[in-house]
């Protein structure tokens, strides 16, 4: 088969397997929410790219999340000549030095028309909206939640000792590492699974113990009360466990089935879920911080609307009991609803005044969404990057906004949360510089993480294993 042969071949290829929208050549495409292209293995990103048009635009307000190896997407859908394959781009236009950097910056200045809130035209402001307030709230977490902090580190570090020489294993066990972590500062019962385990050791809860008569007077209440309870939860569990092998006899299925009952009627329909047995009512530094912002917000102004952005659902059930505790009409905005319970969710809440609090996930809430009627919003979890909870923000911060708004991130003092915030001063450095480009450092942010715990040894034969700051 001769070279027109095969390009002829592969048109025809190409023509009966395409969809609908790849078989015309548009006059004119305009990307809205261009983001989605930036991973260039998405499929979004190949479909979108394969998309055949004479002028291109990208509409964005936030072009890069990560780094400014995303480019490379936008540039291949708006056909950037001479950037080459996705391995060339990194290569020449993002390995850190300052030729590269200004490689970058020339096609970026050519290409690219950024306008922001501060921007102006004709010496006037492009848009005119309220003041905007964003601040940072450190919080101490309680003595009980920093030593299951502390143990659930140790309980990942040692797996992920034992996985020594099996990289790919350990980098998921890593990251799952990290998943655990924040949920944990959001509340101890979104890492039930790991607490089981953590607390069936006698020896574990005994520096529990010693943990909480440690706390100070001020919190000694809350520490003892959650104490308390994950002791009835743990024995609730072994009970139920040990009613679930003993049930094999005939005799003792009667007996262990009234256990059973009685067990559930004292914990909860599920004696083995913590969290529906107990999340409603075992506090949290960060939920007991989210209640005292939201009761000042409105003392001063009844009249207040608010949401309360977290990335996990089972937040989002604990803040709904906080607000029904509270008194507040309450209504939920999360990625599992079906659309049109989350359309009218919205809706309620944008035109119903006794509706004062959305709890949205961060994903859901984050993205084509107009939130005006609020003008107060929390963050209780930092995620990896600035651009997704700017993204979060700006659905209040917008035409139509006729109030100053008030946003509050949580931080959870000592523990992953600080790393997250370095994180995205980092991120947010190499995109600023290039739209400069100051590199992420070479270790990459795995190894930051790693740092962030311990030490990475090394050994003869390849196998990495950590060793815990406390350790050295």
């Amino acid at each position: 088969m001769s070279p027109e042969e095969l390009v002829r071949w592969g048109m025809k290829v190409f023509m009966e397997s395409a969809g609908p929208l790849h078989q015309f050549r548009f006059r004119r495409i305009i990307l809205d929410e261009g983001q989605h292209i930036r991973n260039p293995e998405a499929q979004t990103s190949i479909a979108v790219r394969a998309l055949h048009g004479h002028y291109k635009w990208i509409l964005t307000g936030t072009p890069l999340l990560n780094h400014s190896a995303e480019f490379w997407a936008y540039f291949k859908f708006l056909g950037v000549p001479n950037i080459g394959r996705f391995s060339s781009f990194v290569s020449n236009f993002c390995n850190g030095s300052d030729v590269s950097n200004q490689r970058l910056v020339n096609i970026v200045q050519k290409i690219v028309f950024r306008r922001t809130h501060r921007s102006r035209l004709f010496s006037c402001p492009i848009v005119t909206l309220p003041n905007l307030n964003e601040k940072t709230e450190f919080v101490k977490p309680f003595a009980i939640e920093q030593a299951l902090y502390k143990m659930l580190v140790a309980s990942f570090i040692n797996q992920l000792n034992s996985l020594a020489g099996q990289e790919e294993e350990q980098s998921r066990s890593f990251l799952t590492m990290i998943l655990k972590l924040r949920m944990l500062n959001s509340h101890i019962l979104c890492v039930q699974d790991r607490l089981k385990m953590i607390l069936d050791d006698e020896q574990n809860l005994a520096n529990l113990q010693s943990a909480v008569a440690d706390s100070t007077s001020n919190e000694a209440d809350i520490n003892r009360g959650i104490y308390v309870r994950l002791e009835e939860l743990m024995h609730a569990t072994r009970q139920a466990k040990k009613a679930e092998k003993s049930i094999t006899s005939a005799e003792g299925m009667l007996r262990n089935f009234e256990r059973a009952l009685a067990a559930a009627e004292d914990y909860g329909n599920d004696v083995t879920d913590w969290m529906a047995a107990a999340g409603h009512d075992m506090p949290s530094s960060k939920v007991l911080k989210t209640r005292d912002v939201i009761r000042e917000w409105f003392r001063n102004a009844p009249d207040t609307k608010l949401v309360i952005f977290t990335q996990f659902r089972a937040m989002t059930k604990i803040f709904w009991h906080m607000c029904k505790t509270e008194g507040w009409v309450v209504t939920m905005l999360t990625g599992d609803m079906k659309p049109d319970c989350r359309t009218q969710s919205l809706r309620d809440f944008q035109t119903k005044p006794e509706i004062k609090v959305l709890i949205a996930s961060l994903k859901a809430g984050g993205t084509d969404l107009d939130i005006t009627a609020a003008n107060k919003c929390i963050l209780v979890e930092p995620w990896w990057n600035d651009a997704i909870q700017q993204q979060a923000f700006c659905r209040l911060f917008r035409i139509g906004q006729e109030r100053d708004v008030e946003i509050v991130k949580l931080v959870a003092q000592n523990t992953i949360d600080d790393f997250m915030m370095d994180l995205q001063k980092l991120k947010l450095k190499d995109i600023e510089g290039a739209i400069g480009d100051a590199r992420l450092p070479s270790v990459g942010i795995q190894g930051h993480l790693v740092d962030h715990f311990g030490v990475a040894e090394r050994s003869a034969d390849g196998t990495v294993r950590i060793r815990l700051h406390e350790e050295n």
